[in-house]
């Protein structure tokens, strides 16, 4: 037991460390011993934890989206637009807290795979309720199939990442639970109806 808890702790400072390395550069420029310096440890015990530098990358890319996945899972978006509103505000909110990570991943060549990954579950868990196969037989709503669903996410994904991201870069200070409303407003007039 107290070697899960040393692991894991070990494994927290690492990956702060790593967070504040890749806000001062990218990924390929960091070197193992650079953040074995800064994180006080040794490559031994990093290599016991990590493959290598790119490993760590995709835990902590995994622990973003795991992290994500857990906030929608158990949700039912399709009962009424107030639990649509309040899957808004709890994504955006989730964006907002994490904008350190945001930023990185944001920033980096593998933003597409984290997009990709982001929005093929929310396809997955949209799909997966009653209440949208009703609103798939619905006249009024903006898409006919899940292929078409599947494009909607990945517009309104790379759109808002797009807007929280220069939102991030500008430094304004903007409401998450007022711009996840703005969100709603736009994807529920715009884009879910015809």
């Amino acid at each position: 037991m107290a070697l899960d808890y040393r692991k894991r702790c070990t494994q927290k400072l690492v990956k702060e460390t790593m967070i504040e390395l890749l806000e001062e550069k990218p990924l390929h420029k960091i070197k193992v011993k650079e953040l074995c310096e800064k994180a006080g440890i040794n490559r031994a015990t990093f290599y016991h934890n990590f493959e290598d530098i790119y490993d760590l990358y995709e835990k902590l890319e995994n622990d973003f989206f795991e992290n994500f996945s857990k906030i929608i899972s158990p949700k039912q978006m399709f009962s009424s637009s107030y639990e649509m509103g309040k899957m808004f505000i709890e994504q955006t909110k989730y964006f907002f807290d994490n904008k350190r990570l945001f930023m990185i991943f944001y920033r980096s060549d593998r933003c597409s795979i984290l997009l990709e990954k982001l929005m093929e579950e929310e396809t997955k868990w949209m799909t997966s309720f009653d209440d949208y196969k009703k609103w798939e037989k619905d006249e009024t709503i903006a898409f006919d199939n899940e292929e078409e669903l599947f494009v909607m996410n990945l517009f309104a994904i790379n759109g808002v990442f797009g807007l929280i991201y220069n939102i991030f870069s500008s430094g304004k200070d903007v409401d998450p639970k007022e711009f996840a409303e703005l969100m709603q407003k736009f994807f529920y007039k715009k884009m879910l109806v015809k």
